[in-house]
């Protein structure tokens, strides 16, 4: 069923922190970390990969330091804000 995966998905309380920043237009994944709830940096990754994984969200390459970009797949990435 579509809406059991996605809440399978998504029903985790980091993983909508994670959805909400994007929506409110953090794309860095230092951004991400700075959030009020204080998500841990070995969690992150984790939720990151896991929305990659399942499309939701993209991961742009943005210079050679390896630093990305994260937007949700609906989204254009807007690299004149970087």
């Amino acid at each position: 069923m579509p809406l059991a995966s996605t809440l399978d998905l998504i029903g985790d309380r980091w993983t909508l922190l994670v959805i909400r920043d994007l929506v409110l237009g953090k794309n860095h994944f230092e951004e991400f970390l700075h959030s009020p709830e204080n998500i841990a940096s070995n969690i992150l990754p984790d939720r990151l990969k896991r929305l990659i994984d399942s499309t939701l969200v993209k991961k742009h390459l943005i210079n050679k330091m390896d630093e990305r970009l994260y937007t949700n797949s609906h989204q254009k990435a807007n690299y004149c804000d970087l």
